[in-house]
């Protein structure tokens, strides 16, 4: 089954994640910040993910479930967040996030951490991550046990 991984990664998190499903699963990805998707009809296995930012996925991650759910719900569906915040609070961001239909087709969904270094933040993210993670400047807790579990899902 050939499979492919549609992400946003700006500060590294998902870029890593990505990286670590790729190589479990050998797929294919693409960053949408860099790149286009050529060709979904080459693929079996469509995996869509990345970080929230104030409450919201990247806006290319949203739009491009919008201009291709047809053919997404022709696909297996994977779906994953890039979130550090409570499961509970994980679990609405991760609803409020995807599309109702994308969500009932998928086969597997998670929410696996992240990666926060304040140094790479602008002054604006900066600001708003001090209020959440007071007094840290580096928070690294990627949940890699969760990872394995959604890519068992996947099988």
């Amino acid at each position: 089954m050939k499979s492919l991984i549609i992400y946003t990664s700006k500060h590294g998190s998902t870029q890593k994640i990505v990286d670590y499903i790729a190589d479990k699963i050998q797929a294919d990805s693409v960053n949408l910040l860099k790149d286009q998707v050529n060709d979904l009809d080459a693929y079996d296995q469509i995996i869509i993910g990345g970080s929230i930012y104030y409450g919201s996925i990247h806006a290319l991650i949203s739009s491009y479930i919008e201009e291709n759910l047809e053919t997404l719900l022709t696909k297996r569906i994977a779906l994953f967040l890039v979130c550090m915040l409570s499961e509970e609070s994980a679990a609405e961001q991760f609803n409020n996030n995807f599309n109702e239909n994308l969500l009932n087709h998928s086969i597997a969904d998670g929410f696996f951490g992240g990666i926060l270094t304040k140094e790479s933040l602008n002054p604006v993210e900066k600001l708003v991550t001090s209020f959440v993670f007071k007094n840290v400047d580096t928070f690294d807790q990627i949940y890699f046990d969760e990872i394995d579990k959604f890519l068992l899902e996947l099988q």
